[in-house]
């Protein structure tokens, strides 16, 4: 009984993982056409995660267990997704003429040498939902 609930933890995280992933695949395709990329990306980034987060929550509850079984899946799905989705080979033309998206360049304040990025404020939010979620 146990096993077949790590397998159906294994599957779930496989699922999430898709989600998540082709998701994110999915908002970069569309984000590059639009006028508004921060909007589609950091709406996807929130609605992917909180989905992601849910889902671990309701398929794995307190069993430690059950969250490694997921989050191996969830790995496993990001190494499919990627394969699957990866882009075609190209020149080194193509390859220079490619955007390159980095959150570390999305700078929201800067005082001399001191710079709030996208990363920071990533790191900083995420740390604050798992605080204020860890607190029963």
């Amino acid at each position: 009984m146990n096993e077949l609930r790590l397998l159906s933890s294994l599957l779930i995280g496989v699922l999430l993982g898709a989600v998540f992933f082709g998701g994110l695949w999915w908002t970069v395709q569309r984000a590059m056409s639009s006028d508004r990329v921060a909007l589609w990306l950091f709406g996807s980034l929130f609605l992917r995660t909180g989905i992601v987060l849910a889902g671990f929550y309701l398929a794995c509850g307190d069993d430690w267990q059950r969250w490694l079984a997921a989050l191996l899946g969830f790995g496993l799905a990001r190494v499919v997704v990627t394969r699957v989705t990866g882009s075609p080979a190209r020149t080194p033309r193509q390859r220079r003429a490619t955007m390159q998206l980095s959150p570390d360049n999305l700078v929201f304040w800067q005082y001399g040498l001191f710079k709030l990025n996208a990363t920071i404020a990533y790191t900083w939010g995420l740390m604050l939902v798992l605080a204020l979620g860890s607190h029963r």
